[in-house]
């Protein structure tokens, strides 16, 4: 008897099984026939829904009989639907759906980049190109640096070394050993006379780096050089006119620990004669000491570091055609430091004694200006008139106090005070006016 009911209850369940069915298929691109794994597939208005394999298949299983619309889509394609009609004596379908991209075709596809002229990327690329053995020192990289004039910057490159000063700046660069009088200084790729009357090699020193927009040591000459650069060739390329309007400045301060500790000695600057007593009262005249007054000295608490720079830069007219830049420097810096010289002897006994005793006591004040202006216009894509004014600035007041002890054994030491004072003051002032002409596409 319970075998008979079983028997009827799965055949009163036999109608609803046929109720459900499954939906299969492959989507594909119509254009390449490449499955489109990911593509969702679904039923509009249930849940149920599916996602295309790796083989490009789909399965939608337990899907009532019924009328539906398929809806097939996936990103760029044409969405498509096709409607469906499951029914008891067919519930299974198996379909091909082959979507459309939506990419329109383009006549021209027009990709523009700028490279950054003070990143490292162009630096790179400059020593990439270049005919000779050129190393490249960006603006980025002498950001990140603590230098602050050009000539502390070169000892960074290799192959360089530098020939200091009295406040132990670099000053002068040596290239590959050669002495500095084998060197020579560019700015924008023109040669700049020396502030020295004397010698034609320039001090690096008097360039503040935040002016830069690189910095170039050729070492090895090319035909197109001039020929007195045996050593190599120090370039220092200006900042340029960017392709937007950029204002931007930069402003430090600091303080030495040593004048902390003592005051800072210093002297009337005014007081100095800025001109030789020749120059002032002709090469015939016989200087007398009071053509050099005496200084006054003072001594008072020392200002703090000062380092600042602002830069405008911008393009204006029709297809922005004229590009200004300008651009300037301000470096102030108070340095001190204490000398210990000491003068020993033997007496009869054999002993050693201190003879001697030197003390020397520096304060320098220093400051560097540096004014960077350039302008240039285009004429066309093939002609360009550029125009390159630089003016820079270095006073260096430097005071010395020096003592003397001398010691007598048992007597009274003697004892001798100095004081001295040097200001000195060196400037450059150059004024360009250059054009790029590029007569064919090659040439």
């Amino acid at each position: 008897m319970s075998r008979l009911y079983k028997s009827l209850f799965g055949l009163l369940l036999l109608p609803l099984a046929t109720l459900a069915g499954t939906i299969r298929g492959r989507v594909t691109d119509a254009r390449t026939g490449e499955p489109l794994v990911g593509a969702v597939v679904y039923l509009q208005g249930t849940t149920h829904n599916g996602q295309v394999q790796l083989d490009g298949t789909f399965v939608l299983r337990n899907v009532p009989v019924g009328e539906y619309e398929l809806v097939s889509q996936f990103v760029s394609y044409e969405t498509r639907n096709q409607h469906l009609s499951l029914t008891t004596a067919q519930p299974d379908q198996t379909l091909s759906l082959r979507l459309r991209d939506k990419s329109n075709a383009l006549e021209e596809v027009v990709v523009q980049g700028r490279r950054d002229p003070e990143g490292e990327n162009a630096a790179r690329r400059v020593e990439q190109v270049a005919p000779s053995i050129v190393n490249v020192v960006s603006a980025q990289a002498i950001q990140l640096s603590p230098d602050i004039q050009v000539a502390n910057v070169l000892q960074r490159v290799s192959g360089v070394t530098l020939e200091r000063g009295t406040n132990g700046d670099g000053r002068y660069a040596i290239v590959r050993g050669m002495d500095k009088r084998y060197n020579y200084t560019l700015v924008n790729g023109i040669k700049i006379p020396s502030p020295d009357p004397y010698n034609r090699y320039v001090p690096l020193d008097i360039f503040p780096a935040d002016l830069l927009q690189r910095l170039e040591v050729t070492k090895a000459l090319t035909p197109s050089m001039e020929g007195d650069a045996i050593g190599g060739v120090v370039n220092m390329v200006m900042k340029d006119a960017p392709a937007e309007r950029t204002l931007s400045g930069q402003l430090g301060t600091g303080y030495g620990q040593l004048l902390l500790d003592r005051s800072l000695l210093s002297f009337d600057r005014g007081a100095v004669n800025k001109q030789s007593p020749a120059e002032r009262n002709g090469s015939d005249y016989q200087a007398k000491t009071s053509d050099f007054p005496w200084a006054t000295f003072t001594r008072k608490t020392a200002l703090p570091n000062l380092l600042g720079n602002l830069t405008f830069g911008s393009r204006y007219g029709q297809n922005q055609r004229l590009g200004v830049l300008l651009a300037g420097s301000y470096q102030a810096q108070t340095r001190a430091s204490n000398g210990y010289f000491y003068e020993t002897g033997i007496t009869q006994d054999n002993y050693p004694v201190l003879r001697t005793l030197h003390v020397q006591e520096y304060s320098t004040r220093q400051e560097r200006l540096g004014l960077n202006a350039k302008l240039d216009y285009r004429l066309d894509a093939r002609n360009t008139l550029r125009f390159y004014g630089v003016y820079l600035q270095l006073d260096e007041a430097q005071a010395r106090a020096e003592t003397d002890t001398t010691y007598k054994g048992t007597a009274r030491p003697d004892v001798d005070r100095r004081l001295r004072s040097r200001l000195q003051r060196q400037g450059i002032a150059n004024g360009t006016l250059q054009g790029e002409h590029q007569l064919t596409e090659r040439l």
